[in-house]
């Protein structure tokens, strides 16, 4: 990767908000972000802070748009339940609560 392609990435990059990161720690999620430069998008990982693997990944596209990514460790009840894109941080936030939400029952059961 040249440097031209280093500027323009970094130009274009989408990120999530301050905001999101913290209202994913209210619910009790950690964020990380993982750029691919190869096609331009954000993996967003979200990882339970007394785990070591993150449960979900999202696709942060451009427009601030986001794609349900990998289900790493989800109960496929949960799964089944979560829209497969989300138009903006305030609708990945709503699924992202209903995870956290549906995490504690489902580990209290």
């Amino acid at each position: 990767m040249g440097i031209r392609d280093l500027v323009v990435a970094a130009f274009c990059q989408q990120s999530v908000s301050t905001d999101f990161i913290m209202k994913c720690k209210e619910f009790g999620l950690n964020v990380t972000e993982v750029f691919d430069s190869s096609t331009g998008t954000n993996t967003v990982l979200f990882t339970r802070p007394e785990h070591m693997m993150p449960v979900v990944s999202f696709t942060l596209m451009a427009g601030g748009l986001f794609r349900l990514g990998n289900n790493i460790c989800l109960p496929p009840s949960i799964v089944q339940e979560l829209p497969r894109r989300m138009d903006d941080e305030e609708e990945a936030l709503l699924a992202l609560e209903y995870i956290s939400t549906e995490l504690r029952e489902w580990e209290a059961v």
